[in-house]
């Protein structure tokens, strides 16, 4: 989301939106909604994706024109006016959120077991990058983030992490 408006490596982003809009509409909760409903197309028809996210540009427009979810810095009306959805070209947004690594759908993972040493997440650096870099202000905004977002992959990776450790130490 923050890179489909403020520009990345597949475009230079919707004109007039920097990254302070970005973010803002990011934790308004329009790159959600715009995933699930490129996930709802399941990718099949990639000309189709612009007609059903003609909504959601619609919303964001509105956001922009309100900041109703109060993530902006301010109301930004001419913004709004003006926004064209070219940055939502299907392509492009595919490839952000398809994105080619040696890791993606029909490559095998790469070998690089000294790599992929299990260790803990660092907590305390996540939420101070949060705090420093990305504008979190609001403690109990962030708790909330993080347990909707964080907690399963790390009880997960945890749980890798102690079934790993067993495993190298059984003997057959």
């Amino acid at each position: 989301m923050f890179a489909l408006l403020s520009g990345g490596d597949h475009s230079s982003g919707a004109a007039g939106c920097g990254p302070a809009v970005a973010h803002g509409l990011a934790r308004s909760g329009f790159g959600d909604r715009l995933l699930q409903t490129y996930e709802d197309t399941g990718w099949d028809d990639l000309r189709a994706i612009p007609q059903l996210s003609k909504q959601w540009f619609n919303d964001l427009r509105e956001e922009l024109r309100t900041n109703a979810h109060g993530h902006l810095n301010s109301r930004l009306p001419a913004l709004a006016n003006h926004l064209a959805p070219t940055f939502l070209e299907s392509l492009t947004t595919y490839m952000y959120v398809e994105g080619q690594t040696s890791w993606s759908r029909h490559h095998a993972a790469p070998d690089m077991p000294s790599i992929c040493v299990a260790r803990p997440p660092n907590l305390e650096e996540i939420t101070r990058v949060c705090f420093n870099n990305l504008g979190w202000t609001d403690m109990p905004e962030l708790l909330k983030v993080f347990h909707n977002n964080l907690w399963e992959g790390i009880v997960y990776q945890i749980t890798l992490s102690v079934s790993v450790y067993l495993c190298d130490r059984v003997t057959y």
